[in-house]
């Protein structure tokens, strides 16, 4: 008997880690015309994000939707709570000269890209990029600090420069950083701010969604 529940206690816990793990599904509608374009992400967790961008930068938002009747109803985060930041994990892997970051969106999947600048001891900075699998390395002792592209973006004065830099601690070789957005909504563009709206309802169409206030903005469902 107890061969026989270990066994199923063993399969009840690998469905359960099965359903953890479960991939979220991500629809993209989208719109087009000529240098600006507009993106909404519906995803199976029911959060979205958008991205409204022109040929120099782009809007972006997110929040929580809502399916009823044929209508798709979005609710956007407030804008203090929609700003872009990472989670970060710092961790010890068998280098004591060199640390590694890795930059993954918030669906686990790498950004390539992304601009981290690092100070040395007299607080110069210098600008790094991760490279196609969200990593890049640099030597321990000759920096001291970071802050990432978001982290500068949301300083209003130079001032806060030198307090809101993270420093780099000795003991880790490894740092992960979990943005809040997934990643083709961040990389549309170099720049970005935070789109402020009310909350809007979309129809959805044979093609894609259509806006509840404004039938003539349309968007197409990606394939």
């Amino acid at each position: 008997m107890k061969p026989l529940l270990i066994t199923l206690s063993l399969t009840l816990l690998k469905l359960i880690s099965l359903g953890q793990s479960k991939p979220v599904e991500i629809t993209t509608f989208f719109s087009i015309k000529g240098f600006a374009s507009f993106h909404l992400l519906i995803c199976s967790d029911n959060n979205f994000y958008t991205c409204a961008s022109n040929c120099t930068e782009a809007d972006i938002s997110k929040g929580k939707w809502t399916e009823k009747n044929g209508k798709i109803y979005l609710t956007p985060d407030k804008i203090e709570t929609a700003i872009v930041n990472a989670s970060i994990e710092s961790g010890i892997i068998e280098s004591d000269t060199v640390v590694t970051f890795e930059v993954l969106d918030c669906y686990q999947k790498p950004i390539t890209g992304y601009r981290i600048t690092f100070f040395d001891k007299d607080m110069k900075g210098y600008n790094y990029q991760t490279n196609d699998s969200g990593k890049l390395s640099v030597q321990k002792n000759t920096f001291v600090a970071y802050l990432t592209k978001d982290d500068i973006s949301n300083i209003r004065y130079p001032i806060e420069l030198t307090s809101a830099a993270r420093f780099l601690w000795e003991k880790y070789s490894k740092v992960i950083l979990t943005l809040n957005y997934p990643s083709f909504i961040i990389t549309q563009r170099s720049r970005y701010n935070i789109r402020e709206y009310k909350k809007e309802c979309w129809l959805k169409t044979k093609k894609g969604l259509s806006l509840l206030n404004d039938s003539k903005f349309s968007l197409k469902k990606l394939q």
